[in-house]
């Protein structure tokens, strides 16, 4: 017999480096189309119900607000 399957995971994270700062605005795009759509848009709601999604928009916020 085959163990139960896991929920699919996926990690967005962007902004390692310092002013590299689009990626951070893709991951918050993406937040807000998954809030906005769900419940609504079947394929924002089969990704919820589906995966375990983690989003860090801003790994390195020391670095990024230092290099102002």
């Amino acid at each position: 017999m085959l163990p139960p399957m896991k929920q699919t995971e996926f990690l967005y994270t962007s902004s390692m480096q310092a002013m590299k700062l689009p990626a951070m605005y893709l991951c918050f795009k993406l937040i807000e189309y998954l809030l906005q759509n769900y419940g609504t848009n079947p394929e924002a709601t089969d990704l919820v119900n589906n995966m375990e999604i983690y989003i860090n928009p801003l790994a390195n916020p020391d670095g990024t607000y230092y290099g102002e």
